[in-house]
């Protein structure tokens, strides 16, 4: 074991062990691939005759697929399994039983979670964007900034509510992904006033304000002070029942 991974488990020891169990599993792997499918869009952009602009066909990849599918689904593998592996394999009263804080446990767990989702997702962003932009990427950075920025609001916001969720219900990752599909997809867009409780629709919100080209519009934004305190409340709402949660809970 090096140096460095030593001084990593005495500093954050539930984070980094989380990460060697994601580097070892196939949860990791799904995500990868998850966060490499919109790179298969700019190579249709590039051999395809279409008529939109990089940074336009780009945002709307963003928005579309990113934002709309592979973001939540990528953040849900990997916060489902952060706790859900460990009970089930029965290991967690080992974690439990030490002196560190339950709110600690999650929020190392989050961080760990995030990191891994974030890296993944923006790698495949950015080798998107590569794509698409071509030789006007100097012409496009807008957008990819805006990209990366309502990415890392995405994951931060879906990680703590999927990790909760994994704490609450059994089969969290079938919970989540209906979640995704029927709340985040379907009501918020066509049920007035659904989206105020969406997180997908204040990621967008982010993305398009931070971009603020007239070519990139979605119905019902959110301003960027209302977008972000939404997100963080629904981060501090999610620790807080996870931290209830994992307080409660029997590992005997």
């Amino acid at each position: 074991m090096s140096n460095m991974t030593r001084s990593l488990i005495a500093l954050l020891p539930v984070s980094t062990l989380t990460l060697l169990q994601f580097s070892s599993g196939k949860a990791i792997r799904f995500v990868a691939f998850f966060s490499a499918l919109p790179i298969l869009f700019g190579a249709i952009y590039r051999v395809g005759d279409i008529d939109d602009s990089p940074d336009v066909f780009f945002a709307g990849v963003v928005l579309s697929t990113v934002f709309g599918t592979l973001l939540p689904i990528a953040t849900l593998i990997l916060a489902t399994s952060a706790f859900r592996d460990e009970i089930d394999d029965r290991t967690m009263v080992y974690l439990v039983i030490k002196p560190v804080s339950r709110f600690r446990i999650v929020a190392e767990k989050y961080l760990a979670v995030t990191e891994s989702t974030i890296l993944a997702l923006w790698l495949g962003v950015i080798a998107t964007w590569i794509i698409i932009s071509g030789t006007s990427m100097p012409d496009t950075i807008e957008v990819l900034v805006a990209a990366i920025v309502a990415t890392l609001a995405g994951v931060a916001a879906y990680s703590a509510v999927f990790i909760a969720v994994s704490l609450l219900v059994p089969r969290a990752l079938i919970v989540g992904i209906l979640y995704t599909i029927i709340w985040e997809s379907l009501l918020s867009r066509f049920i007035p006033g659904v989206w105020t409780l969406s997180v997908r629709h204040y990621v967008d919100s982010i993305f398009v304000r931070l971009y603020n080209d007239p070519g990139v519009t979605l119905d019902n934004s959110v301003q960027l002070y209302a977008a972000f305190p939404a997100i963080l409340i629904m981060i501090g709402l999610s620790f807080g029942l996870a931290t209830l949660r994992l307080r409660t809970m029997d590992f005997e």
